[in-house]
């Protein structure tokens, strides 16, 4: 055998071939090279009021509120669709006096809105607890002789609770709970959302049928940011729409072009502005530990 090039000699495959053989040793185990955390409670304090095990975990559940007109417009245009950022520093500006006595700003740029104050690590569940939309996404712009008038559209023609049903898709949602449909829109981070009932003038509540997605406890979740987008029942993202000419309508933009606060076109754009933006209420269980007091050997 010419071993010019490979390296190998005899003794070595000879070597290999003790090795593989060798079955004496074959269901030997290996030695523990991570040795695996120990919480049991070895008797070191003086008031041992703590349990057999130092670490106790539970679940902490945390409500989370989210309104889509607490976002930034220029990034995330349609209230229908956006991401919510958890943790991180906002936007902002820091005014002070210079020693001279100059005022000074300085702007700083940071996650665009809407954005939750804290990260959340280890999360066992996400639910889904209930969305708030408007009832009608349609806005009719009429010319008149006076000026522009804006209005929403007729609720009774154009209501959101005409569909079916509505589909809410949120990757950060995917997990073991799988989601099987005949429509091919409705996958494993989607939540399918009915009609339940009227919110004041203007608005309806949905829910969805099934509210948790619950992750392994080999695979919590980390929660830094969830989007949010709306379909109807055939896969078509949700829109502010002009009755009009049937396009997508921006009341932002709108709202924007105009200066004075008292003008009744700013008065009705402003409340419409308002009245289509939606809501999201979600709860995050959240796996946290505390030391196993217990308290009940306290006297």
């Amino acid at each position: 055998m010419n071993n010019r090039f490979t390296g190998v000699t005899p003794a070595m495959i000879h070597s290999m071939k003790g090795t593989y053989n060798n079955f004496s040793q074959a269901y030997t185990p290996s030695q523990q090279i991570i040795r695996k955390t120990d919480f049991s409670n070895s008797g070191n304090v003086m008031h041992n009021n703590i349990g057999e095990k130092t670490l106790n975990e539970y679940i902490t559940e945390y409500t989370i509120h989210i309104d889509s007109y607490n976002r930034d417009f220029g990034t995330y245009p349609n209230p229908f669709k956006f991401n919510v950022v958890f943790g991180g520093a906002g936007s902002g500006v820091e005014r002070k006096f210079k020693p001279s006595g100059e005022f000074v700003e300085t702007s700083y740029v940071g996650q665009p809105n809407p954005k939750i104050s804290r990260k959340f690590r280890n999360v066992k569940y996400i639910k889904l607890n209930h969305i708030i939309l408007p009832k009608t996404n349609y806005v009719t712009v009429e010319t008149l002789d006076e000026g522009t008038v804006y209005h929403l559209a007729d609720p009774s023609n154009d209501l959101i609770s005409n569909h079916k049903y509505l589909i809410l898709k949120m990757s950060q949602a995917k997990s073991t709970s799988k989601v099987l449909s005949t429509n091919d829109y409705i996958t494993d981070d989607c939540f399918i959302l009915y009609p339940d009932k009227i919110m004041g003038l203007n608005h309806y509540m949905w829910l969805p049928t099934n509210t948790s997605r619950v992750f392994p406890n080999s695979s919590l979740a980390n929660i830094d940011k969830l989007d949010f987008e709306i379909l109807d029942e055939d896969g078509n993202t949700l829109f502010v729409i002009n009755t009009t000419d049937d396009t997508r309508f921006n009341t932002k933009t709108v709202l924007d072009t105009l200066t004075d606060p008292s003008d009744p076109t700013y008065v009705a754009v402003s409340k419409i502005h308002r009245i289509v933006q939606i809501d999201i209420e979600l709860t995050l269980g959240v796996v946290e530990n505390e030391l196993n007091t217990q308290t009940n050997f306290l006297t």
